[in-house]
């Protein structure tokens, strides 16, 4: 009988150590080290920025040696309700403060006034780009003048 209770022994703990011996290995084998990746380029990367040309863009003189606006995007929402979107890009070494607002008008250009037209305040750090965005208070606003002015 004793035999038997050692068989049964060995047979559970021959088990359990094949079981941890497989977990063992199969941890420690199928590590694979991160990628790595290379990249080669300038020293100083530094990219000129393209201005937008766009009538409805207002900037005065100081927010303009600062600060690029690169890109303007429109569109509309489900609600039919005009958006547009600046993209703008610091172009200097230091942080840029600047204060914006769109004004709406209406398909006879008179100024559709809504609770959206406030001025907002941004700061973009060096090398940044920020995206403002602004939603037309009614369905009737059909046009639209951004205006960016610095805050030094």
């Amino acid at each position: 009988m004793r035999t038997n209770t050692i068989q049964a022994s060995i047979a559970a703990h021959g088990s359990a150590a094949a079981l941890l011996a497989g977990l063992l290995v199969s941890l420690s084998g199928c590590h694979t080290p991160p990628a790595s990746v290379t990249t080669v380029g300038p020293a100083e990367r530094r990219a000129d920025p393209t201005p937008v040309a766009d009538e409805r863009l207002i900037t005065d003189e100081l927010f303009a040696s600062t600060a690029v606006i690169t890109g303007l995007i429109e569109g509309t929402t489900p609600e039919s309700l005009r958006v547009i979107e600046a993209e703008v890009q610091n172009a200097s070494n230091g942080h840029v403060p600047f204060r914006w607002r769109t004004s709406w008008y209406d398909d006879r250009g008179m100024e559709v006034r809504g609770p959206t037209v406030v001025w907002r305040h941004e700061v973009i750090p060096p090398g940044a780009f920020v995206r403002v965005t602004a939603v037309a208070p009614t369905p009737s606003s059909y046009d639209f003048r951004m205006e960016f002015l610095s805050d030094r």
